[in-house]
């Protein structure tokens, strides 16, 4: 995926719903390539199938985000 970064400055979020990294300081603004990697899915699935679960369900995924800039 590619981003236009107007400020150089991202921050990870989950579902959109809460911020999930700090904010990151990728270089100057412009374009950007991010890719992301996701462990977990499998323990989430559990989780949610389970009556009662706890809402959000936390630290059962993990993300790695990495970027690098447009060329």
């Amino acid at each position: 995926m590619t981003l236009a970064l107007s400020e150089g400055t991202v921050h990870v979020s989950g579902m959109l719903e809460f911020q999930a990294s700090p904010i990151l300081t990728l270089g100057p603004p412009g374009r950007y390539h991010a890719e992301v990697s996701v462990t977990g899915r499998a323990q989430l699935r559990r989780i949610e199938a389970q009556p009662g679960h706890p809402i959000p369900i936390m630290d059962a995924e993990r993300f790695l985000v990495r970027f690098w800039a447009a060329n």
